[in-house]
C-alpha cells in the first residue's frame, strides 16, 4: 500500500509540475502573441502616417508641376506678345524707311548719280533684309498662337516658282552663282495660298543663294506626278550631317554647330516654309551630305483632275 501511495505521489508530482510547465508556455505563449500585436498594431500605424506622407508628397508635387505649367504658360503668352509687339513696332519705321529710299532710288536715278544710287541701293537691301526678318517673327507669333491661316485660291505653282526666282537673280548673281531652273510646259494649277507659297520658295531658294559658296550652282526644279507637285532645290554648298539636318527645321536652329555654313537671321524660315507647306497638305524635306551640297524638297497635292 505504501508503494502504491508513492507511484501515486510521485505521478501527481510530474503532472503538477507538466501543469505548471504547460502554464508557464502557455503565458510565454500569449506574452510574444500580445508583443506581435502590439509590433503589428505599430507596423499600421507607420504605414497610414507613411501613406498620408506620400500623399501629401504627391500633393505637393501635383500643385508644383501645375504651378510651374501655369509659368511656362504665362512666359510663353509674354514671349509671343513680345515678338508680336516688337515685330509690329519694327514694322511701321521700316516700311517708312522703305518708302523713302525707294523714292530717293527714283530721283537718283533721274539724276545719274552712281555713288548715292549705290549707297541707297545698299540701304534698301538692308531694309528689306530686316522687312523679312521681321516677317518671319510676325508669322513665328502666329504659329505659336494658332492663328496662322491660309487664304486659299486657284493658282499657277509655275508662276509663282519664276517670279520667285527673278526676285532672288540678283543676290545669285552679286556671287557669281549659276542658277539653273528646270520647269514643265504646261501650267501647274494648284489651290494654294499664292503669297504664302511664295514666301516659302523665297526660304528655300534663299537660303540656297545665301550659304552656297562664290562660284557655285543651284538647281530648281518642279515635276507633276502621283497627284502631287514635287518642287526641288539642289545646291552646291557644304552640305549637313543626317544629325544636323534633321535639326533644319526647328525654331531658331540654324544648323549643327561647327558646320561651314555662315550664320545669319533668326533660323525661323525652314520651319515656316515646313509650317506653309504641312498647312496645304503636302510634305518637306532634305537630303544632304558634308562636302556634296543639299537637296531640299517639297511636294503639294493637285486637284483631283489635275493629278498626272
Amino acid at each position: 500500500m505504501r508503494q502504491a501511495s508513492g507511484l501515486m505521489e510521485d505521478r501527481f508530482s510530474n503532472l503538477e509540475f507538466e501543469r505548471a510547465t504547460l502554464l508557464a508556455k502557455l503565458e510565454a505563449a500569449e506574452r510574444l502573441i500580445e508583443e506581435q500585436r502590439a509590433e503589428l498594431l505599430r507596423q499600421r500605424i507607420e504605414a497610414v502616417d507613411l501613406k498620408a506622407q506620400l500623399l501629401d508628397n504627391v500633393r505637393t508635387l501635383e500643385q508644383a508641376e501645375q504651378d510651374h505649367a501655369s509659368r511656362v504658360h504665362r512666359l510663353d503668352r509674354a514671349h509671343n506678345e513680345f515678338v508680336n509687339i516688337v515685330s509690329h513696332e519694327l514694322r511701321t519705321p521700316m516700311t517708312s524707311i522703305l518708302g523713302y529710299a525707294e523714292f530717293l532710288e527714283d530721283e537718283l536715278i533721274a539724276r545719274s548719280d552712281r555713288d548715292l544710287q549705290r549707297h541707297v541701293g545698299q540701304i534698301l537691301a538692308s531694309t528689306r533684309r530686316m522687312e523679312r526678318l521681321v516677317n518671319d517673327l510676325l508669322d513665328y507669333a502666329r504659329l505659336e498662337a494658332g492663328s496662322f491661316r491660309l487664304d486659299l485660291e486657284t493658282a499657277d505653282l509655275k508662276i509663282k516658282i519664276q517670279e520667285a526666282v527673278e526676285s532672288l537673280l540678283p543676290q545669285a548673281l552679286d556671287k557669281a552663282l549659276g542658277l539653273t531652273l528646270s520647269l514643265p510646259n504646261s501650267s501647274m494649277q494648284l489651290v494654294m495660298d499664292p503669297g504664302r507659297i511664295e514666301q516659302a520658295l523665297f526660304n528655300l531658294v534663299g537660303n540656297a543663294i545665301k550659304f552656297t559658296p562664290p562660284s557655285g550652282s543651284i538647281w530648281i526644279s518642279a515635276t507633276m506626278s502621283d497627284g502631287m507637285a514635287h518642287v526641288e532645290v539642289r545646291d552646291s554648298g557644304p552640305g549637313f550631317s543626317r544629325e544636323g539636318a534633321e535639326e533644319l527645321f526647328v525654331k531658331f536652329v540654324q544648323g549643327e554647330a561647327g558646320s561651314a555654313r555662315p550664320r545669319s537671321g533668326l533660323g525661323l524660315g525652314l520651319s515656316i516654309a515646313k509650317a506653309i507647306v504641312e498647312a496645304h497638305g503636302g510634305n518637306i524635306g532634305l537630303d544632304s551630305e558634308p562636302g556634296v551640297g543639299s537637296r531640299f524638297w517639297f511636294t503639294l497635292p493637285l486637284p483631283v483632275d489635275t493629278g498626272t
